[in-house]
């Protein structure tokens, strides 16, 4: 450890970009966006937050424009309707640099304090994922959860407990290049069958997980869930070698 800090010293001069899909998130974005640049100084990353807009309706776009505005270390990106938290990934991994690109979930429920414990094996391991061990959603989301986790694990053989964790680290060398379609729920269980495709380790590390103070969760939507098999769909041919 270098110090009294949480991450290796050598990877000092390594530089991380964190993606923070947002959609209508208002009442989160500013506490969320304070709580992870109150961290900077406990890790040895250059740490740069890129928030991505997902077509809110909300006050959520201004409020993202005036934290970029304020603090250099804040972009914010902005897509003119709502794509989906797949097209929200897509979108910040394309537009991020630097060594390495993070992704967090705007709505609260992470505790920076995790993201320090995933960045410490980023020197081990080029994917790090968070498992959260008490899942602070309503029952649907978590049944969804986890089917989505044991599809992810006795269908396409991705080792990890927890899929749909919104809270994972990638060298940007391997997220950068990927081609990924999924612009719905299926986000996560492309990225992973690309990885484990490619043979390359996954670090799962467990973290904690709060309920949503402020806001709406859109997970369970009909418009969300009748992306879920078309996607599912897309992955499982990717699998077979049949898609792009």
């Amino acid at each position: 450890m270098g110090g009294e800090k949480g991450v290796d010293s050598n990877a000092m001069s390594s530089t991380l970009t964190l993606v923070l899909p947002a959609h209508n998130e208002a009442g989160n974005i500013e506490r969320v966006v304070a709580s992870f640049l109150d961290i900077q100084d406990q890790i040895d990353f250059p740490l740069t937050i890129l928030i991505v807009d997902d077509g809110s309706s909300d006050a959520t776009g201004p409020i993202c424009r005036k934290l970029a505005e304020n603090n250099p270390a804040i972009r914010c990106l902005h897509h003119g309707r709502n794509i989906g938290y797949g097209g929200a990934l897509i979108s910040g991994f394309r537009a991020s640099d630097g060594d390495y690109v993070a992704i967090a979930d705007a709505d609260g429920q992470f505790h920076p304090a995790d993201f320090i414990r995933l960045l410490e094996y980023v020197e081990a391991y080029d994917v790090v994922v968070g498992c959260r061990h008490d899942r602070a959603d309503p029952p649907g989301r978590r049944i969804m959860g986890r089917a989505w986790s044991l599809t992810g694990r006795w269908f396409f053989k991705i080792p990890i407990r927890d899929l749909n964790c919104g809270l994972k680290v990638f060298k940007r060398s391997i997220i950068a290049n990927l081609s990924l379609q999924c612009v719905g729920p299926g986000i996560n269980l492309e990225i992973m069958t690309h990885i484990v495709l490619a043979g390359i380790p996954i670090k799962e590390v467990l973290c904690s997980h709060f309920p949503r103070v402020v806001g709406d969760q859109s997970g369970g939507t009909l418009r969300v869930m009748s992306r879920a098999l078309p996607e599912l769909l897309h992955v499982w041919r990717l699998k077979r070698g049949k898609g792009p």
